[in-house]
């Protein structure tokens, strides 16, 4: 008999025996080489806007800007400071205020005794003011004049008692021209009323040019 059937007979006889249990993990191997480069890819669509950011912080305050100053074009005023008596002689009969103080002005003369002579047309602010007392009770009415006629916008009716102390005051704005005396008056509706202007400032009349006429 040759090998060949020997080995014939060996495989029928013996039987096939059962898988053995799988061995362990053996180590890793060694780490390969880098391998090359790979080429550069196409440059990728644009990416979508993304939200706004927060609002910083505002910056610190810059410096202060130099002021301007408007220059009037006119201004001008008259007081006085003496104590002074004017005996009224009744309705109507109109007393001038003395205002023999000048104060400081721009075209507007306050070298004429007791009122202001303007020299340019415009559109004034007046400010007047009397501080006063009489001898009997009377109304008194105070007075601003242009050229000896009343401005009616400062006109001030009061009833007075004796021995007792007044002010009038008040502010106006008017249209004015060149040349225009602007003054103060009283007038008593009783006959022979010591008027007195007491010390210290007693009376004042002040105007300043705010605007141009239209």
């Amino acid at each position: 008999m040759n090998n060949r059937s020997r080995r014939y007979l060996l495989n029928l006889v013996i039987p096939k025996g059962e898988v053995g249990p799988q061995g362990e993990k053996g180590d890793p191997g060694p780490k390969g080489d880098v391998g090359p480069k790979g080429e550069k890819g196409e440059q990728g669509p644009r990416g979508e806007v993304g939200p706004q950011g927060e609002r910083g912080q505002p910056g610190p305050q810059g410096p202060q800007g130099p002021s301007s100053t408007a220059l009037l074009a006119a201004y001008g005023g008259k007081y006085s400071n003496t104590r002074t008596t004017l005996t009224s002689t009744g309705l109507g009969n109109w007393l001038q205020v003395p205002l023999p103080v000048s104060m400081p002005s721009i075209n507007a003369n306050g070298t004429t005794e007791n009122n202001l002579k303007l020299e340019q047309d415009g559109v004034y602010e007046i400010n007047f003011f009397a501080n006063l007392t009489v001898t009997k009770q009377t109304s008194l009415t105070l007075i601003i004049r242009k050229n000896q006629m009343n401005i009616p916008a400062t006109v001030v009716t009061r009833l007075l008692s004796p021995n007792n102390e007044y002010i009038y005051s008040g502010s106006v704005i008017v249209e004015l021209d060149a040349d225009d005396k602007i003054d103060m008056a009283l007038s008593t509706t009783e006959e022979d009323v010591m008027v007195n202007l007491g010390t210290g400032m007693n009376a004042s009349l002040t105007v300043k040019k705010i605007d141009e006429k239209e």
